[in-house]
């Protein structure tokens, strides 16, 4: 079985970019920036290469976010935090350059995340810094180590529901206040099943104050799509919804 590597493009860019970039200070408070764009898209290549031959990937594709997503639709303020960052400058020509030469994933309102997560199979390795995607059942390379590792099922959702408890700074959403990683395992307890954790993190958001709603959005805006989550008809993505759970008969 051939196995193809998931790649996020978005962080493979921006290391990129921001490894070759050069600052220049000409003196009296006059600076350029410069970079290189033949050596970015060779350091590029060869970061995919040894990525492919430490996960015995046969072909790899890359995954772009298109902006505005579904969650700054759901949540205005979504990455607002970001706003006025400035990216390296080869960031964008790089991103187009291996949009014309390689193998991507870019859909309208989706992260590159999303398209990670989507595409994750039996056959995949899911290749990317940010912690978020080990909400994703699957393969996925340890870019520190270059090991393998796997995700299961149960691990991705107590991670999504953890995540959903403490918000994510990055991301701008704040989850609950004072609630950290150790607070949070301490309130999903033993609870193992998708509904057992969604049933402790309702719990954990009414003792604050707060609703069942507030609590679906935050697993909305953690969640990243999994495989089937995307309705092609509509290009619209599938949100997560809780199980519905039958209330017993009256005698």
């Amino acid at each position: 079985m051939t196995k193809t590597l998931l790649i996020d493009g978005d962080i493979i860019a921006y290391k990129t970019a921001a490894a070759v970039q050069l600052v220049v200070d000409w003196g009296d408070d006059v600076w350029s920036v410069t970079g290189n764009l033949k050596e970015a898209q060779q350091v590029f290549v060869t970061q995919i290469e040894e990525w492919m031959e430490a996960t015995g990937c046969a072909q790899f594709k890359l995954a772009y976010t298109c902006n505005p997503t579904f969650r700054h639709k759901i949540y205005p303020e979504y990455k607002a935090n970001r706003s006025g960052t400035v990216k390296p400058i080869l960031y964008r020509p790089l991103i187009e350059w291996s949009c014309d030469n390689f193998s991507h994933l870019r859909y309208e309102g989706l992260e590159a995340d999303d398209l990670l997560g989507l595409n994750q199979c039996d056959d995949t390795v899911i290749a990317s810094a940010d912690k978020d995607l080990r909400t994703v059942p699957g393969f996925h390379l340890d870019l520190e180590t270059l090991a393998v590792e796997t995700v299961d099922e149960q691990e991705a959702d107590r991670r999504l529901f953890t995540q959903a408890l403490t918000g994510d700074a990055t991301d701008g959403y704040s989850g609950l206040k004072g609630v950290g990683p150790k607070t949070a395992e301490k309130l999903l307890g033993d609870a193992t099943t998708e509904s057992e954790l969604w049933a402790r993190v309702v719990a954990a958001y009414t003792d604050k104050g707060m609703t069942a709603a507030d609590a679906l959005l935050s697993v909305r805006l953690a969640r990243i799509l999994r495989r089937g989550e995307y309705d092609s008809t509509s290009d619209q993505p599938i949100l997560w919804e809780p199980a519905h759970v039958e209330e017993p008969a009256l005698d």
